[in-house]
């Protein structure tokens, strides 16, 4: 897991540079409405090359003991795990930070019909694509508004579980982010996060490549930036939150990194053409920098600069 290829690694970040030039890259400021543009020009691709049903998160790979072994497999276990806490917790009320396309929530309100299922997102398009599903699978218990999770629009002790599956990472301020989920749950109620976060802080990361790498990786998912784990709980607990199970797993992230490498690689192995098409504008320019996301997912991940996981915090 701590192998990865350093050669390759340079080559593909020349590659990068031949087609967008890093250092400007670098410097791209990521905030609230570059991620609103990011959504809306890829919504599409998402649905047609990642799931017709609006998934938008990474799936899980299990070897053995869990499903997960096929991409529709993957994409339903971190909803899975949710709703298992909502039947452990009997959550009533579930609230969805960045709902993205719906597929969470309304797979939740699916399994509980009993319960109300909430999700806000900062992009329209991505809330009228949610509401459309919901509408076309006839889920009535299920509501989705355009909200900043940093500022919700809920009132104190109003739910029982609130999740966000790679969304946090998208945050300008996660200490606000934090803190509203935390005033919106009930005492004793649950956050379940599933996310990216850095192993160490990006300043002690000795590898140039690998730091240049996991950069350059949020900007083309058009997240702030990924936080360092340690200083993600000591801000959670500032905030009021307890962990209560942390559980690593980048290893089961990979198959499905790889995989998005291989596509994301055909990219960057020309790229003559590719400035040519980023010229003429033929493709999206979001979906193009997404493109570098995948050629760096795997190195990032199997250095260990980044891992993925799932954080189970109570007030």
């Amino acid at each position: 897991m701590s192998n990865y290829n350093k050669k390759e690694l340079q080559t593909y970040l020349n590659k990068i540079d031949r087609v967008f030039k890093i250092d400007k890259l670098l410097s791209t400021k990521v905030d609230e409405d570059l991620t609103v543009k990011y959504y809306r020009a890829n919504g599409k691709y998402y649905r047609w090359l990642h799931s017709k049903q609006g998934a938008m998160h990474f799936p899980l790979y299990f070897k053995t003991g869990r499903e997960g072994r096929s991409h529709a497999e993957g994409l339903l276990q971190q909803p899975l795990h949710i709703q298992k806490k909502v039947r452990e917790t009997n959550a009533m009320r579930i609230l969805e930070l960045g709902s993205g396309q719906g597929f969470n929530s309304i797979f939740l309100a699916e399994q509980n019909p009993h319960a109300e299922v909430i999700g806000v997102d900062l992009t329209p398009s991505n809330i009228a694509q949610s509401k459309r599903q919901a509408k076309y699978k006839e889920v009535e218990n299920v509501r989705f508004k355009e909200c900043n999770f940093e500022q919700l629009h809920f009132a104190d002790n109003s739910f029982d579980l609130v999740f966000a599956i790679e969304s946090l990472s998208h945050s300008q301020h996660i200490e606000h982010a934090l803190s509203e989920a935390q005033r919106v749950l009930k005492p004793g109620g649950q956050l379940i996060v599933f996310d990216g976060f850095l192993q160490q802080p990006i300043e002690v990361i000795t590898d140039e490549n690998l730091k240049k790498a996991a950069q350059l990786f949020t900007i083309g998912f058009a997240m702030h930036d990924f936080r360092p784990i340690k200083s993600w709980l000591e801000v959670a607990e500032k905030a009021g939150f307890q962990l209560l199970h942390q559980e690593d797993l980048s290893v089961e992230t990979l198959p499905n990194l790889i995989n998005f490498q291989k596509g994301s690689k055909k990219i960057f192995d020309y790229p003559r053409l590719s400035k040519i098409i980023l010229g003429l504008r033929l493709l999206p320019i979001p979906l193009l920098k997404h493109a570098i996301s995948g050629v760096l997912g795997p190195y990032i991940m199997q250095s260990k600069t980044v891992g993925y996981y799932c954080l189970e915090l109570r007030t």
